[in-house]
This record gives C-alpha cells, structure tokens and sequence, in this order.
C-alpha cells in the first residue's frame, strides 16, 4: 500500500503501526534516509498480518465526534501518484455492458492497476462523493482505510485465483495456498469490526469462508467431471451470493442489496469461465478473463469502500 510521510513519523514507528518490519519498509524503498523523511514524501509498506486501518476521524452516525481536516488544509493540485483532483474515471466511464467475457472495459478508462502499489487516482475515489463528506473526512485516515480494503479485495482476487489453480494442476502448495486464502474473511472481519461490532464482523467471516469453500467444490467437481456435485455445488454457491448481497444490504444503507447481488453472480460467472478455460487447456483465454476478473474486484472494492464511508459521514 502506499502511505504519506507525516510529521514526527519515523521507519520504525511505522513499522510498529502496520506491524511490519524497518527491514521491509528499507527494501520497498531503496534510497530513502530513514533518517531524514519528507513530510508528504509517498512511500510504500507492506502491511504485516493483522494490521488494520484506523478509522477515518469524520463523524460516524452516533459513534465519533466531529472536527477534523479543514479543506483548506487538504492536498490541492496534483496528488502524489500524479493525478488531479476531480480527476480521470468518472462513474459513466466506468465498465458498462456485457462482452464474451462478461464485462466491457471503456477504451477511456485510466488504468490505475499501474499506479505505485494499484493505488486509484485520487479523482476516482473522489467520485459518489459529495464536497460535504470530504469536509468531515480526515484525508490520511480516508487514504489508509481505503488503500487497506482495497488490498483486501486485492488479496481476495488472488489467492482465489492461486487455489483454484492449485486444484486443476495438483501442486504442491494447495493446502499452504487454502490456509492463506481462508485467513482473507478473517482480515476482512476485523476490519469492518470498528465500524459494525462483533457480530456483524463474525456473519461477514462466515459468509466469505462459505463463498470460498463453496468455490472450491466447484472446482473440485468440475476436474472430476461430477455434474451432480457441480450443479449442487454452483446453486449453493448462488445461494451463499444471494445471502451476501442481503446481509450487506441490510447493514449499510449505502450498500444495495439489488447491485451487490448482481455483482456477485457476476464474479461467480467470471470464475467459472476461467475454470472452464483451464480445465479445457485454453490458457490464453484463461488469462484474458484474469483481467477481466481483476478489474471486476476493483468495482466490487470502489462500491465497498463507498458505501463503507458515505455510511459514517453526513
């Protein structure tokens, strides 16, 4: 993820806060003085297991005070991976319509997967938000929730991506790659727990570990050719989406069960095209729908990180 240098911050405090190490954060960042940082310097960090974010200091309904950054204190002009504000992807440029593959990237849309660490502009993030919500919103804190759910989704995608391939070829790390993949619902619970208690936090654990669990029967039974196992398999699997879309429906009021449903079942199809294409040897196309995947994650993420926020600030 990416993190601005800010005052009185040193490598080691940093490594404390993301639980990491000064080693990690030297090696991701070849020439830095650790002993002379720049206030407002980006950097990279790769945040250790069990780090999690602090919450934006705005004012979530009944729970935080306000006060907090004035705008005329926030960053103004180009931001530091390079973008303005109010920048490049507006909402209508935005993916829209089914291809063969299930998605219609626009031929406008900035890739931001190449900005440092897959950080998005600042001008997207910005988009669905209203000058009111940034004026109760802490900039830093924003930019570390959001860069941290979004590592998240991230993660998500991948170790989804590595396991399913672990299954087809039989490597040898499918049970390392299983135990990486099922701790994703347990980062994701604890960092929705600030925002939504305990028991929000372990539903959320639990409908994500069925959805992967789940994925891989799916996998399992279309190696071994066992149609039955496989369309039980998928309609549970559709189940456990449509239980998804109604549990965060019914948390977030910013969260639409009705788009959350049909974004899910989209990202089921996706990844069932891309078993279909590896279990078939078709690996060309097998990776053209990784992007597609990839980029479907990234709205799956901006719709989260959205309505997390607009959830807290009025």
């Amino acid at each position: 993820m990416q993190y601005t240098i800010r005052p009185y911050d040193t490598i080691w405090m940093l490594a404390q806060v993301f639980n990491t190490t000064v080693e990690s954060i030297m090696d991701l960042n070849p020439g830095i003085n650790p002993t002379n940082l720049q206030i407002g310097h980006v950097i990279s960090i790769a945040p250790g297991y069990r780090y999690y974010p602090t919450r934006p200091e705005g004012r979530p309904v009944e729970l935080m005070p306000g006060g907090t950054m004035p705008r005329e204190q926030r960053p103004s002009g180009p931001t530091p991976n390079g973008t303005m504000p109010g920048g490049t992807m507006p909402r209508d440029q935005r993916p829209s319509g089914p291809t063969s593959n299930g998605m219609t990237p626009n031929e406008n849309i900035n890739s931001y997967q190449n900005m440092p660490g897959g950080q998005m502009p600042y001008g997207i993030m910005r988009d669905g938000m209203d000058d009111d919500m940034f004026d109760d919103m802490d900039y830093m804190g924003f930019m570390d929730t959001y860069n941290y759910f979004r590592m998240l989704w991230s993660q998500h995608y991948f170790w989804t991506m590595y396991v399913i391939e672990a299954i087809i070829f039989d490597l040898p790390t499918l049970e390392a790659g299983i135990d990486r993949l099922l701790r994703n619902p347990v980062d994701f619970a604890n960092a929705i727990m600030p925002y939504y208690g305990e028991q929000a936090a372990a539903e959320l654990e639990e409908l994500l570990t069925s959805h992967l669990t789940i994925a891989a029967e799916v996998v399992q039974a279309a190696k071994a050719g066992d149609n039955n196992a496989y369309n039980n398999a998928q309609n549970r699997w559709h189940e456990n989406a449509d239980q998804l879309a109604a549990f965060l429906g019914n948390l977030n009021p910013y969260w639409s069960e009705e788009d959350w449903n049909a974004m899910l079942y989209d990202h089921l199809d996706l990844l069932t095209t891309a078993v279909g294409d590896l279990l078939s040897e078709n690996y060309i196309q097998a990776i053209s729908i990784y992007d597609d995947i990839e980029l479907q994650i990234y709205e799956m993420s901006d719709m989260f990180i959205e309505g997390l926020l607009a959830g807290y600030m009025e």
